[in-house]
């Protein structure tokens, strides 16, 4: 669960579940 965006919580999440 790499946070990417740290910025945006919302896509980080979202990357979380498909990364």
């Amino acid at each position: 669960a790499v946070e990417k965006t740290g910025r945006r919580a919302s896509i980080a999440t979202f990357y979380c579940k498909f990364d």
